[in-house]
């Protein structure tokens, strides 16, 4: 929001004030409330906020703080993002013991391949892949 936009923001918190049964807010408290958003959410536009609002009216049973109107936005925010920007997991990929065996083999086998091209193997070392369960 730009300070060209403090006037539509002050009527849109008088709106809620009225909503509400409140008081209009002072333009000191106005001003807090637009510096907060401000700092929290330095691009938001008052097009976003009036939505936040009538989002926040609908679900409100009470004034809505500043941090609402805040979490309000980035709700709104997320939801309104692309697909390819959303977050996403993937699910837990279950194996198979059979398949972990494998897994496991192959792999000792490229540490093996890697330690015969470095260098010999020293006799003192114990190698712990011989006892492990899947090297049968």
């Amino acid at each position: 929001m730009t300070d060209n936009e403090r006037d539509g923001f002050r009527a849109l918190m008088d709106a809620l004030c009225e909503r509400f049964g409140r008081q209009p807010m002072s333009l000191v408290t106005v001003s807090l409330s637009f510096a907060a958003i401000q700092d929290e959410i330095p691009d938001v536009t008052l097009t976003e906020l009036t939505t936040a609002v009538r989002r926040l009216l609908k679900t409100s049973k009470f004034m809505p703080t500043d941090a609402d109107l805040i979490d309000a936005v980035n709700d709104d925010r997320d939801r309104n993002l692309a697909p390819c920007h959303q977050t996403f997991s993937l699910p837990p990929r279950v194996e198979t013991d059979e398949e972990t065996k494998q897994a496991m083999q192959e792999a000792l086998q490229r540490i093996r391949a890697c330690a015969a091209r470095v260098g010999k193997r020293m006799p003192s070392f114990d190698d712990p892949w011989e006892d492990a369960p899947w090297t049968d």
